[in-house]
């Protein structure tokens, strides 16, 4: 065989030229670097356990079928996220979100307190409370849409994500290790949130309302309120137990289990 630089005639199993020193094929790391295309340089930046499962999933991508549906993303959502140490896609989903559960936090009362101080009359309690039902209904529902969409998406962004720290040369164990403590630290938080929202006593919407506006109906006071005879007047009801509740002339004594009313004339 000859030399496709210098003619040189050469054996037939010569990788370099002799004469001219240039590579007959070839060179072993001219061949390497082109047998890693995006996707390999990608997966650098990939933890081992799951380098597998993405590969595939972005070579799906890369020939435009998608890259399916990340259960885990779904499943665990904003946790997944910081597990992944993804911090630009979990404030893309979940900042409106997080936001929205904030002020459902304060919601009502903070309504009331907001319309004591400006003076004006506050939507009536029954109207509030199918008003809340709508609005929880509305939020879970919501959340829910979002997971699945992160599931969906999720692949297809982190391989966008990944793609900018090739191209940005980032380092290579920086950004692939996962983080368990990050996952830890949003479970805490849900947990915080969770203990806080339970804490939360039922009645206490009803209990400030009253305590700062007083009960705009007119009617039945309570099915556990006995001797009750006339309508026409306003009644209040008091948060703590074992104490009394003053209703124009009326006063209402009521313990842990029943109440009981005796009018006073």
């Amino acid at each position: 065989m000859n030399c496709i630089y210098c003619d040189a005639e050469l054996a037939d199993d010569a990788d370099i030229c002799s004469v001219c020193g240039n590579y007959l094929k070839e060179s072993p790391e001219k061949e390497q670097e082109i047998k890693r295309d995006i996707v390999d340089q990608v997966l650098d930046y990939v933890d081992i356990d799951r380098r597998k499962y993405f590969e595939k999933s972005f070579r799906s991508i890369q020939i435009g079928r998608g890259g399916g549906f990340n259960c885990a993303a779904f499943l665990f959502n904003f946790l997944y996220c910081l597990y992944r140490k993804q911090f630009s896609i979990l404030f893309k989903y979940f900042r409106s979100p997080l936001i929205m559960i904030a002020l459902t936090r304060i919601g009502y009362p903070g309504y009331l307190h907001l319309c004591k101080v400006l003076g004006s009359n506050p939507i009536p309690l029954e109207s509030m409370t199918i008003i809340s039902m709508v609005w929880y209904i509305a939020l879970s529902t919501w959340i829910f849409i979002l997971c699945a969409n992160l599931g969906y998406n999720f692949n297809e962004l982190y391989f966008e994500k990944l793609k900018g720290f090739v191209s940005e040369q980032k380092e290579v164990r920086k950004y692939r290790d996962t983080s368990m403590f990050n996952f830890i630290m949003g479970l805490l938080i849900l947990l915080f949130l969770g203990s806080a929202y339970s804490a939360i006593d039922p009645n206490a919407v009803k209990y400030y309302y009253e305590e700062e506006f007083g009960v705009q109906s007119e009617g039945e006071m309570g099915y556990n309120i006995e001797d009750y005879e006339n309508s026409d007047y306003t009644w209040r009801v008091i948060k703590e137990e074992n104490e009394i509740a003053y209703i124009e002339g009326n006063h209402i004594l009521y313990g842990n289990s029943f109440l009981w009313g005796r009018r006073f004339q």
